[in-house]
């Protein structure tokens, strides 16, 4: 058996949340965001259909959420010995929970080929699947970590492009869509003016799930609405 169909086989039992799209989501994620718990509360109530967040508000945000997928953003660094530790909630019933993983991109200072990052990728994301393999949690993969589309699509049940280049975003899903078939495409997009011209336009464009990510405050005027805007309100049924 070929290398990337043994993948593929490993990564079969996983369902990701965002294969029936197209869905809305919040990100939660940035260094300077505001307590991530009364903002998910209300991003569940406005229909928003998946929250990321970071590990440390995890237990927060499942406490005060009933039903909304939630991922889980983990960061890991390109060292072959990295510890990749995922976080467990509890209380997260079956089907919410979902993990992105972004790599860190090496300081200067290690002199890391190429080569060396997608070795290192590869043995990271083997001791992702060790763990969401037991549970059949999906594992999206957010940025390039240094390799082809056609490595990321074996290895994850969706892509997370998290460049605001909107205009490559056709171009990029007409070959992600050649490579992984019907594995989600998401985009990740900044709140801020104009969002929901953004939102559909990237709707058209045809995106699974459109991240947008929140770096401050509690979000623009259109933020909260844009579900209901665009017919989008998520339902757990």
């Amino acid at each position: 058996m070929a290398r990337g169909d043994q993948e593929r086989t490993v990564r079969e039992g996983a369902e990701c949340p965002f294969s029936a799209g197209p869905t809305l989501g919040l990100g939660l994620c940035s260094p300077n965001a505001p307590d991530a718990a009364p903002l998910a509360r209300r991003a569940e109530e406005a229909g928003f259909g998946a929250l990321w967040v970071p590990p440390d508000a995890l237990a927060s945000v499942v406490e005060v959420t009933r039903a909304i997928p939630i991922v889980a953003c983990v960061k890991v660094g390109f060292s072959p010995d990295i510890d990749v530790a995922l976080p467990d909630p509890a209380g997260l019933g079956a089907g919410r929970l979902t993990y992105a993983v972004q790599f860190i991109e090496p300081p200067e200072a290690a002199r890391l080929t190429s080569r060396a990052c997608r070795r290192i990728g590869a043995a990271i994301m083997r001791k992702v699947h060790a763990v969401t393999r037991k549970t059949d949690t999906p594992v999206v993969i957010q940025g390039s970590c240094h390799e082809s589309l056609e490595w990321i699509a074996e290895q994850a049940e969706a892509w997370a492009y998290d460049r605001p280049r909107l205009a490559c975003v056709p171009t990029l899903l007409t070959e992600w869509r050649r490579v992984a078939g019907d594995k989600p495409f998401i985009q990740m997009l900044p709140d801020g003016p104009g969002l929901e011209d953004r939102v559909a336009a990237l709707l058209r464009d045809g995106v699974d799930h459109i991240l947008v990510t929140l770096a401050s405050g509690t979000g623009s005027p259109a933020l909260w609405g844009l579900p209901e805007a665009l017919n989008l309100r998520y339902s757990a049924a």
